[in-house]
């Protein structure tokens, strides 16, 4: 990435625990904020919950096409599937994840590229869930969005109150970040 935008630098310039929710339109570049904080976290020793629809060995595979040290991809990236999950698998899931590293810092993503107006209750659900849980927890959390399928503003105001700071990444080299609380 020759261009560094302003969703990059902030992520590259983050020191503590953090609650962040990203608005993309390009899915790589998203993808490539995400593995950004996910790097970043595993050269801090820190375990990664990684919530998408993907596989653990295409998620592996493509931190390893980033530079990510193998051993380190393997030893401390958890990939959970979330097709086809239920909302309470998904926050049972996490509570259980965080529970086993006794409050050493952590992180989680949560990717939503897909979901329905009828998923957005669910999706408030986790989003309330993962609050708690950052509140009470040193972990570090970014949830990513498709901001193509939104068009409920109350929806979108509602993620973004739960959230420190909201990032609008658009496209490569491109973007915003805003502090919300």
């Amino acid at each position: 990435m020759s261009e560094q935008g302003e969703p990059v630098k902030f992520i590259q310039a983050l020191k503590e625990k953090v609650s962040l929710v990203m608005f993309y339109e390009d899915m790589a570049y998203s993808r490539s904020l995400e593995y950004l904080f996910l790097r970043l976290g595993l050269e801090r020793g820190q375990k990664t919950m990684y919530l998408l629809r993907d596989t653990a060995k295409n998620v592996e595979d493509h931190a390893i096409l980033l530079g990510i040290d193998p051993s380190l991809v393997r030893s401390k990236i958890q990939v959970f599937n979330t097709t086809a999950q239920k909302r309470e698998h998904i926050i049972q899931a996490v509570e259980a994840f965080i529970a086993t590293q006794k409050n050493t810092p952590t992180r989680i993503i949560l990717q939503n590229n897909e979901f329905s107006t009828e998923q957005q209750t669910d999706l408030i659900r986790i989003e309330s869930a993962l609050s708690e849980l950052y509140a009470k927890n040193n972990i570090s959390v970014l949830v990513s969005y498709d901001a193509e399928p939104l068009s409920d503003a109350s929806f979108m105001q509602q993620v973004i109150n739960m959230h420190d700071h909201v990032i609008f990444a658009p496209t490569f080299g491109k973007g915003l970040v805003i502090k919300t609380r």
